[in-house]
């Protein structure tokens, strides 16, 4: 039941964001009442957490690469167009993302730590292509690595208004070949266990 309860979170949060929920929508949404839902989520804030957390162990694996490098942007863009496979998700993602900027939401801090830790994965994968002598981009791996974040949410962004008119994968794909300077195989996931 707990996780019928978050897959229905997903869509009602991903819908209508933290504040725009009730606790009543979500019950609604899975078919049981709100003490029934109380009985596994205390509040919203506990039902906001254990989806984070969720998804957070859904790809936590595939950015714990054995070494950085060409490898570990592929997973990157793999598993971002992975997610697209779950428009709820990604606009959950997105608007958490864009609501957590205020300091008392209740994500705030996981999203401070998301994205340092997705910083530093991606920076430490352009300097090893850095040291490797495979980026040609003069910029510095932090920027780089910024900058790609921020190309693959506001991707998502345009997607989720228009998913006809935007390739999430093949514009990143682009990006990161306007800044190395080797063969790009497709991306992949490490394993078909996602």
């Amino acid at each position: 039941m707990r996780q019928r309860i978050i897959d229905a979170s997903i869509e009602v949060f991903g819908a209508t964001g933290y504040y725009g929920t009730t606790m009543k929508d979500i019950a609604a949404a899975v078919g049981i009442s709100q003490m029934g839902l109380a009985h596994h989520f205390p509040s919203k804030e506990a039902l906001l957490t254990a989806t984070i957390e969720w998804r957070d162990k859904q790809s936590e694996n595939f950015f714990t690469p054995a070494e950085y490098g060409l490898d570990s942007l592929l997973v990157y863009i793999a598993v971002v167009v992975e997610d697209q496979k779950q428009p709820g998700l990604v606009e959950l993602q997105t608007i958490l993302a864009g609501e957590s900027t205020t300091a008392s939401h209740p994500a705030h801090a996981t999203h401070q730590a998301r994205y340092r830790d997705l910083r530093l994965y991606l920076t430490r994968t352009f300097q090893a292509l850095a040291d490797q002598g495979d980026l040609v981009s003069a910029l510095p791996s932090e920027t780089l690595a910024s900058t790609m974040i921020a190309l693959s949410d506001g991707l998502h962004i345009q997607w989720l208004l228009d998913p006809d008119a935007v390739d999430v994968g093949a514009a990143l794909r682009g990006f990161v070949l306007s800044v190395v300077a080797t063969e790009l195989p497709e991306p992949h996931l490490p394993t078909a266990d996602r």
